[in-house]
């Protein structure tokens, strides 16, 4: 410890020591050293490394801290601020007789035990916002993060009823403030990194000046971390260019509204093929839009890989109830797109499409939302039966759905389907257990495999291979389940797509055989073993049985190896809920061709025509 801090820390803990707030003891079975942190006033605020001693042997308080936009939302009206600050807040709060030798402190004087909660202890953030919530609890207009209140009201009157009743209640529990830090009645505080006053939020002056001062990249690695993606390194004058407007948009002194629960709320979003991004809005009364949030984020390696499917957001407003009105309604969308919008065209029954007006184009005579075709009323229904081929769930319909196409109120009409479908409601799955320790998910392709037997159903054994990384399955029909003939047919498998580094079991007799045991110690597989009665530790496997065994129920007019090929095409296309991809796309690196695809528009194919036509016509 530097003289200079030695001499500082000497005298806080003389400070503390008078004030009864830690006490010198001569032995303790806790020590934690002291650490010495230099406050921007210069004073010192003495802390504990208890990472290294006390905090791993408790169990953490899991009381939640308020969300910095739950706390913005409380000040909606407020027209005035009162920001008050409490004093050492943790050193406020006294702790009980056989806690004390805890937070027992070592210093270059000796041991001091502490007698208040310390800084540095794992659950003093949570414990404490517990105690001050209780504390203020039913004040309107107020907030508190930790050791900061900022009080408001809708006029001064409310306000100032506000700051007594919280002085009041901090008085009667003994806490203190800080007057040097507390600021009454102002037209605008800073609080939690942003400037608060009636107008909404805007940034504090030190962050615009951060903004405005960061230099332009010299690297790739700089460039990556100002953009929150990875790209290519090549810095043009454009780039400069676009560098200086991006800054400019960062530290613009645009307003965040306060969140008014009486106001219609408006969500815009964006997607590319590097992140996500989003705008949450209040509509005024006169029309003008005001912004409320900005949250944005980037798209991890594996989400990059998915389809867009998942900025996809659908408008909740239906269409018009009949296909002719329907048909007018695209008709003017049509119109819109290719002549310009009118005032009157983004009324009524236009407004779902309007409100997208920007992202909707014309591609090879389609209309498209981006890269989802607007199927036309008359054609919808043989969009809905397309995605239920193989009853995949609503859940699957709507992730299918979003890789093709799109119109007005589509996620209530694959609700609608999936609830009048008999074969899915009769066969429909039970809620969930609790879920087990999940396991890891492996970092390529067939490297590990949960396999399985399923049956007898419908009067036949199948063997089911699923890969844990993609999601793929191989599903075998099997007259008999013995070791020889089951290690035949994974070696059929095994000739597609190679070996596995791992194969995951139950302890079915065949699997725990001699003749397989040989089988993946030759081929270098490593063989684990489910726990036995436990189905749900070979999870994937059995998850996979359900949808299968639910598929051919739904389906029981078709003989199962009929239907099959068609139910393993779906599910393979279609993105799985917990990768948000395609099995085919992470085992193959390649989507499937199903007839969906043959709702998109295709240039190679209109060419093709054309150049057939221009051959018949020789």
């Amino acid at each position: 410890m530097a003289m200079k801090t030695r001499l500082s820390a000497e005298a806080e803990l003389d400070r503390l020591e008078n004030l009864g707030i830690v006490s010198k003891v001569q032995w303790s079975e806790w020590a934690t050293p002291i650490v010495p942190v230099i406050k921007p006033n210069g004073s010192v605020r003495l802390c504990g490394d208890f990472k290294a001693t006390l905090n791993p042997q408790l169990k953490v308080d899991q009381h939640p801290l308020p969300r910095v936009e739950d706390v913005f939302a409380t000040l909606a009206g407020g027209q005035r601020f009162t920001k008050i600050d409490l004093k050492q807040a943790y050193l406020q709060m006294e702790m009980e007789e056989e806690s004390k030798p805890l937070l027992t402190l070592t210093t270059h004087k000796g041991l001091y035990q502490l007698n208040r909660l310390g800084f540095g202890v794992a659950s003093a953030p949570a414990l404490w916002q517990q105690a001050i919530g209780r504390t203020l609890h039913g004040v309107p207009h107020q907030a508190c993060l930790l050791d900061d209140i900022i009080v408001t009201g809708r006029d001064d009157d409310e306000h100032l009823d506000n700051v007594e009743s919280i002085l009041g209640r901090l008085s009667d529990h003994g806490l203190r403030v800080n007057p040097a830090k507390c600021t009454f009645f102002a037209d605008a505080v800073e609080y939690c990194g942003h400037i608060v006053s009636r107008h909404g939020l805007r940034k504090t002056d030190d962050k615009i000046k951060a903004i405005n001062e960061a230099p332009a990249p010299q690297n790739v690695s700089q460039l990556r971390s100002f953009l929150g993606m990875g790209q290519s390194w090549h810095w043009t004058a454009d780039c400069a260019a676009a560098f200086k407007t991006i800054k400019a948009a960062i530290a613009s002194d645009q307003v965040l509204m306060h969140f008014d629960p009486d106001l219609p709320v408006q969500l815009a979003t964006d997607a590319s093929p590097y992140g996500l991004g989003a705008v949450l809005s209040h509509v005024l009364p006169d029309g003008a839009e005001r912004p409320i949030a900005f949250a944005s984020r980037s798209l991890a390696e594996t989400e990059k890989r998915s389809r867009a499917s998942d900025s996809h957001f659908q408008s909740e407003q239906r269409n018009a109830s009949s296909d002719d009105s329907a048909s007018t309604v695209l008709a003017k969308v049509l119109g819109g797109v290719r002549d310009g919008w009118s005032h009157s065209s983004t009324d009524g029954d236009m407004q779902p499409f309007a409100r997208h007006k920007n992202e909707l184009g014309l591609h090879q005579g389609c209309l498209m939302w981006g890269i989802w075709v607007v199927i036309p009323p008359q054609l919808r229904k043989r969009v809905l039966e397309e995605l239920h081929t193989g009853h995949p769930g609503m859940v699957r319909m709507k992730s299918l759905a979003r890789s093709f196409v799109w119109w007005p109120g589509i996620d209530a009409d694959i609700e609608t389907t999936g609830k009048v479908c008999a074969g899915c409601q009769a066969h429909q799955a039970a809620p969930p257990k609790s879920p087990l320790h999940p396991w890891e998910w492996p970092s390529k392709p067939w490297q590990r495999l949960h396999i399985d037997f399923a049956g007898p159903f419908q009067g036949h054994m199948w063997l089911i291979v699923v890969d844990a990384h993609s999601k793929w399955p191989e599903v075998l029909p099997m007259n008999s389940t013995t070791a020889p003939v089951t290690v035949r047919r994974l070696r059929e498998v095994f000739a597609q797509h190679g070996l596995p580094d791992q194969i995951v079991s139950d302890n079915g007799p065949q699997f725990t055989s001699d003749e397989f045991r040989r089988f993946t110690e030759a081929n270098g597989i490593t063989h684990t073993f489910s726990a036995p009665y436990h189905l749900a530790t070979n999870g994937l496997a059995e998850r996979f049985v359900r949808t299968m065994k639910q598929a051919l129920k739904s389906h029981s007019d078709t003989a199962p190896l009929e239907f099959l090929p068609r139910f393993l095409l779906s599910y393979r296309t279609t993105p799985h809920a917990t990768t948000n991809a395609t099995p085919a796309s992470l085992l193959m690196h390649r989507e499937l061709r199903t007839r969906l695809s043959l709702v998109q528009p295709s240039v190679q194919a209109s060419v093709a025509k054309k150049q057939a036509a221009q051959s018949n016509a020789r």
